[in-house]
C-alpha cells in the first residue's frame, strides 16, 4: 500500500483511458475525502495489509475535484457531511468531470436514512456505507468498485483498439484500391481501371437502353517521356 496526503505530490500509477491494454498497468487505488483524521487513520490502517491497493486522501473539500483528477483514483470514498461543503455536491462534480465521470464513488455517511440514500444515489454514487462500517466489508467494497471500474476500462481501451484497427484497414484497402487503378508512371487510372469501368458502362448501357461511347486519345511523343521516366506500370 501506498499513501500520500495534501502535503504530497506523489502520483499513483492509475489507470488511464487513452492508456492501451497492453502497456497500461491497472491498480486499485482508493482516494477518500474525509475531513477527520480519526475516519482517514481508521480507512489507512485497513487499507495498509492491501499491498495492491494505493491510498490517498484529501481533507478539504476545495481540493477534492482536483486531488482526485491528479491522483485517478479506481474508487472515490466521499464523506456526505463536510465543513465546507455538501459532499453530494462533491459526488456531481465528479460526474461532470471528463476524468471522473465514471470513477465509482462510495458515500461514507452517519445516517441511514433512506431519503439521503435516495438523494446520494441520485447524485451519482455507486454505494451508500454508514459510518459504522466493519473495514473488512469496506476493503471489500472498494475491490468490487475498483475491480468493475478497471473492466470498463478495459473494455473502452479493447473498443478503441479496435477501432483504431479498423480505421488502418480502411485505410490500407483504400490505398491498395488506389495503386491497383493507379499508373505508377503518370498518377492517372490505369487499364485495369479501364476495363473495371467500360464493363460498369457496359453493363449501365444495356440496362438503359442507351448509346455507349468512347473517345480514344493518344498522346505525341509519349515514348520520349516513357523512356526518360520508365514505362508505366499497369
Amino acid at each position: 500500500m501506498s499513501t500520500s496526503g495534501p502535503e504530497q505530490s506523489h502520483q499513483p500509477s492509475a489507470p488511464s483511458p487513452q492508456s492501451t491494454i497492453a502497456t497500461q498497468e491497472y491498480r486499485f487505488s482508493v482516494l477518500l475525502i474525509d475531513d477527520q483524521l480519526v475516519v482517514q487513520e481508521k480507512i489507512r490502517s485497513a487499507v495498509r495489509p492491501e499491498t495492491d491497493i494505493d491510498f490517498h486522501f484529501c481533507g478539504k473539500a476545495a481540493d477534492a475535484l482536483a486531488k482526485a483528477e491528479a491522483c485517478r483514483p479506481t474508487v472515490i470514498l466521499q464523506d456526505l457531511v463536510m465543513p465546507d461543503a455538501d459532499g453530494l455536491d462533491l459526488v456531481r462534480q465528479y460526474r461532470s468531470s471528463t476524468l471522473l465521470a465514471n470513477v465509482p464513488v462510495i458515500v461514507l455517511s452517519s445516517t441511514d436514512e433512506p431519503l439521503i440514500k435516495k438523494d446520494a444515489f441520485l447524485a451519482g454514487a455507486n454505494d451508500y456505507v454508514v459510518k459504522s462500517y466493519d473495514t473488512i466489508e469496506l476493503v471489500a467494497r472498494i475491490r468490487y468498485h475498483s475491480r468493475s471500474y478497471i473492466n470498463l476500462l478495459q473494455r473502452d481501451a479493447a473498443y478503441a483498439a479496435l477501432h483504431e484497427s479498423q480505421k488502418q484497414l480502411e485505410a490500407s484497402n483504400a490505398e491498395l484500391k488506389r495503386l491497383t487503378h493507379t499508373d505508377g508512371l503518370t498518377g492517372i487510372a490505369n487499364r485495369r481501371y479501364f476495363d473495371d469501368y467500360m464493363k460498369q458502362e457496359w453493363l449501365r448501357a444495356q440496362r438503359d437502353k442507351t448509346p455507349l461511347s468512347l473517345l480514344l486519345m493518344d498522346v505525341d511523343c509519349f515514348k520520349l517521356y516513357n523512356d526518360t521516366y520508365g514505362h508505366p506500370a499497369g
